[in-house]
């Protein structure tokens, strides 16, 4: 029996595997061996004939609090997006984004989430968001066509005024109770993205700034140099739960992206990675 193989893992990969490429010498192919299978399995086996990614290979029961089955995240389009801006493909590219357009946009939000019978949660996750922003904005510089941008920039406005209180960058908005959540997720800080946004609209600038702080005061120490999961504004503290190496990794990235990760971090890596894997 087939596994269930979640597309935002095999999607994560495919980058992975591009970012892999462009760090190789010339005279080495540009393609990582298993990224043609990845893709192909990607293509043929998760997407649906209306460009949604399912998130399983196998149908499943939805409406869980974890996407299941033949849902569809916003997540993994973001990321295909993304792939298909780095590789050249812009048929595939508009295909993805257009299920966004068409599918989960809901005229005020993004949808994180189309379930199984095609019913849009009424939630935004602000780091899907700004990833599929980064992939708009990828699109228009590799394809030279500027309504990728403006696009981009018509979400980035919607998106500021949802989910952007006080300068702090909060994790969803629900437009069934027209609140946002009160809480700011660290990984969600998409910094590098928010800066690109700043060039255009000052108020993401300040916003990138501000993040960039909330992120760094939530660096845990030396002896393990990595972050807490959220900050709470409304209690001016941090808190975590469970440490999850792969929203920590993702933190790094993104401090990485703007030159401001900790050295310690840094070192750390490094050191660990030379005696092996980390484990998510």
């Amino acid at each position: 029996m087939m596994r269930r193989i979640p597309a935002a893992a095999a999607l994560c990969g495919l980058l992975l595997l591009t970012s892999c490429a462009r760090l190789l010498p010339e005279n080495i192919p540009s393609a990582p061996p298993g990224e043609a299978l990845c893709l192909k399995f990607v293509q043929e086996k998760l997407t649906g004939e209306d460009g949604g990614v399912h998130t399983n290979f196998l149908p499943g029961e939805p409406g869980g609090e974890l996407a299941a089955g033949h849902e569809v995240l916003l997540e993994s389009q973001g990321l295909l997006m993304r792939y298909y801006a780095r590789t050249g493909d812009r048929d595939r590219f508009s295909r993805a984004f257009d299920f966004v357009r068409e599918e989960l946009d809901s005229g005020e939000i993004l949808s994180y989430r189309l379930d199984g019978e095609g019913r849009r949660y009424p939630v935004n996750a602000a780091v899907d968001d700004l990833r599929v922003l980064r992939a708009l904005l990828e699109g228009e510089e590799r394809f030279r066509e500027r309504s990728f941008g403006e696009q981009a920039r018509q979400y980035a406005a919607r998106l500021y005024s949802t989910n952007v209180q006080d300068g702090l960058l909060l994790d969803l908005y629900d437009e069934s109770y027209k609140q946002a959540g009160r809480s700011c997720t660290l990984c969600y800080a998409d910094l590098g993205t928010m800066h690109l946004l700043g060039r255009s609209d000052r108020r993401w600038e300040k916003a990138a700034g501000q993040m960039e702080r909330v992120v760094a005061g939530g660096f845990l120490g030396e002896a393990f140099p990595f972050f807490h999961s959220r900050y709470l504004p409304d209690e001016g503290g941090y808190e975590t739960d469970t440490v999850h190496m792969a929203e920590g990794l993702l933190t790094v990235l993104h401090l990485a992206e703007v030159n401001a990760c900790p050295p310690e971090t840094l070192r750390w890596l490094r050191d660990t990675l030379a005696g092996g894997p980390i484990y998510v």
